[in-house]
């Protein structure tokens, strides 16, 4: 699919960008061009997979670590790893609103992988969509499809999107070692025990985009609610059993 010389040219192109000496990996879904284990530090990077349908995929590493973990230990909100994207979704802007009052640090931490990612795309691309943010893993990706391109082309799309993602991961570090950030998390997160846990919902009813997994969220929820005393929050505020039906509580969302 690719043609001859191409992984090795894609490798000396990472190495004059990011400036540091690659490896070529063959592992499940293709070919990785990735540092070295022993060179694999949270410095900005830009790693690389050639998967045999002829996709090229740029992809950081991850900066920040499990932002849903984060949110438990920080704020003690339970969320799902896939919650985080949908926050951040742009149809769902009340689900970030409704999450900063709980997590602010988190929003920050979204909203600063969103800003990046949109910078970098329009300076490389002229458009904001060129890079794609995992915001639990807070890595950012890249793809194209070579089908039909020419050598000379592919390397071109290759190297915008591997200057974008390095140089957008290298900003979010900076952040993430930031005096603002420090002090951001240490005025806002908690710094006792609540007496009961929270958990934030970024759609209801779910939206996960499976009907099964929608049912068992929503029965989880029920159980939890009935069985631990949970506080379940969602953008519009607070679930609360009444009748044995999930509703939203009259006075909103509210601290805990």
């Amino acid at each position: 699919m690719y043609p001859e010389g191409f992984k090795e040219k894609a490798k000396q192109l990472l190495e004059s960008i990011v400036g540091r000496p690659y490896k070529i990996e063959e592992r499940s879904p293709g070919m990785f061009l990735c540092l070295p284990e022993e060179l694999k530090e949270n410095d900005p990077n830009a790693n690389v997979v050639l998967i045999p349908n002829g996709i090229v995929e740029v992809r950081s590493g991850e900066l920040c670590g499990s932002m849903s973990k984060k949110a438990d230990i920080y704020y003690r909100v339970m969320m799902n790893p896939d919650d985080c994207n949908l926050v951040m979704r742009k149809d769902n802007r009340k689900a970030r609103t409704a999450l900063r009052k709980l997590a602010p640090g988190i929003v920050k931490d979204f909203d600063t992988a969103e800003r990046f990612a949109e910078e970098f795309g329009l300076k490389y691309a002229n458009g904001p969509n060129l890079i794609e943010v995992d915001y639990n893993d807070t890595r950012y990706t890249s793809k194209f499809s070579t089908v039909g391109m020419s050598e000379d082309e592919a390397m071109k799309q290759l190297e915008k999107r591997i200057r974008a993602v390095f140089e957008a991961s290298a900003k979010f570090l900076e952040w993430d070692e930031s005096e603002e950030k420090k002090s951001l998390y240490l005025k806002t997160s908690l710094k006792r025990e609540l007496p009961r846990s929270r958990k934030f919902c970024p759609y209801w009813p779910p939206n996960y985009g499976d009907q099964k997994r929608n049912e068992e969220h929503i029965k989880w929820v029920t159980e939890t609610l009935e069985k631990y005393h949970v506080r379940v929050y969602t953008p519009d505020g607070e679930l609360e059993l009444k009748n044995g039906k999930l509703v939203i509580k009259k006075e909103g969302t509210r601290k805990s």
